[in-house]
């Protein structure tokens, strides 16, 4: 390219496109794990299977867990699933869009206790929690992961 202004045009060009946000692509279907934990304030053991997330269940008052479920739900864009809990409960779980960082939403609902949308990356988890089970003080907390 010898004409200049030719050369400042594309230089131009190319440097708008770099600057360009890109935005994630929506991908048609997601995979999401649905982990259900009973949790009890005894004293008792931790499920070697939950361990990963601990970090979020010591939030909690609880000192045991065990893992009780888990289900790979795959949702196309705008579909929902529902998932039935052992306290006769069922979680709904709903893709909706893809936010501009890539992050995916989900619409997470179990009828009576919580009703939420959030926003997880891949691998990205979150836990609902406090539905009670009919027999005793255990509850039940929902760990929700977005697949890579």
């Amino acid at each position: 390219m010898t004409n200049p202004l030719l050369r400042r045009t594309f230089l131009a060009l190319l440097l708008a496109l770099a600057a360009a946000p890109v935005l994630a692509e929506e991908p048609a279907k997601v995979t999401v794990e649905v982990n259900v934990v009973e949790a009890s304030k005894k004293d008792g053991p931790v499920d070697p299977r939950v361990k990963r997330f601990q970090d979020q269940l010591d939030d909690f008052a609880y000192k045991s867990f065990k893992l009780v479920s888990e289900e790979k739900v795959s949702l196309q864009k705008g579909g929902k699933q529902s998932v039935g809990l052992p306290n006769g409960k069922t979680l709904t779980v709903g893709y909706t869009k893809v936010d501009k960082d890539g992050r995916v939403r989900l619409r997470l609902a179990i009828d009576g206790v919580v009703s939420t949308s959030v926003s997880l990356a891949r691998g990205g988890s979150v836990v609902l929690g406090g539905p009670a089970l009919p027999h005793g003080e255990n509850v039940l907390f929902v760990p929700v992961t977005l697949e890579k």
